[in-house]
């Protein structure tokens, strides 16, 4: 069995912990390097694999060196604007070898969840957001509900009105992600919410799997779910 070696930016956070530990029990993947404060990033050229859970000012930075150095980056920060990801799928197209997948939210239930947004969006003139996260979330919005935001844009016509996010930050809540969509005589909602952190470790697995073979710059794992 092959056997990929793997560097975490960002392990002792919230979402590298969890990313630490289902990587830790995968046979075919083996952690061999967590970036401490203060190292260079010499310290993953010899890893396969980079993930990052960091902030998006150092996850941009990541990025930039693992793409000049060709490497396999998965990318757990919020924050990547499409201009962001056009950006660095610019630079990706003169290193070949490298290939960066960045996930919005890990959760299966949230993947599918937007995808059934985009696809009722469809339906309904009106749509709206409401995000709410846990009290030490830096961004607002999120980048699970700008991701939405961008697929239901991308289902509906160029003269659909836009889609505001409404974020809430509050102590005792994990993730919660709510759809509204609303028309004559009636509305739907298309709601997801995480109880558990546990819910992000099938979706890490699958991810860390899949960003192997990619070339280039993907946002999602719809087409590693057969979603796309």
């Amino acid at each position: 069995m092959v056997q990929h070696t793997v560097g975490i930016v960002g392990a002792s956070g919230r979402l590298g912990t969890v990313i630490d530990s289902v990587v830790s029990g995968m046979d075919d993947f083996r952690v061999v390097t967590r970036l401490r404060h203060g190292e260079g990033w010499d310290v993953l050229d010899g890893v396969d694999v980079v993930i990052d859970a960091t902030q998006l000012e150092v996850s941009r930075a990541v990025a930039d060196y693992c793409v000049a150095h060709d490497k396999k980056l998965l990318i757990g920060t919020s924050g990547w604007s499409a201009d962001l990801v056009h950006a660095l799928s610019e630079r990706a197209l003169d290193h070949p070898e490298a290939g960066v997948l960045i996930v919005p939210n890990f959760s299966l239930g949230s993947i599918v969840s937007t995808r059934l947004a985009a696809l009722a969006a469809r339906f309904f003139p009106t749509v709206e957001i409401v995000e709410a996260h846990h009290a030490k979330k830096k961004d607002a919005p999120s980048g699970t509900s700008v991701n939405t935001r961008e697929q239901i844009e991308q289902a509906r016509t160029p003269d659909a009105r836009d889609i505001p996010i409404h974020s809430i930050r509050l102590p005792g809540v994990i993730a919660k992600q709510s759809v509204w969509l609303g028309g004559d005589g009636e509305y739907l909602t298309i709601t997801h919410e995480t109880t558990s952190n546990d819910s992000y470790r099938a979706g890490i697995a699958v991810a860390v799997r899949g960003v192997v073979g990619l070339s280039g710059v993907q946002v999602g794992m719809d087409e590693l779910l057969g979603l796309a």
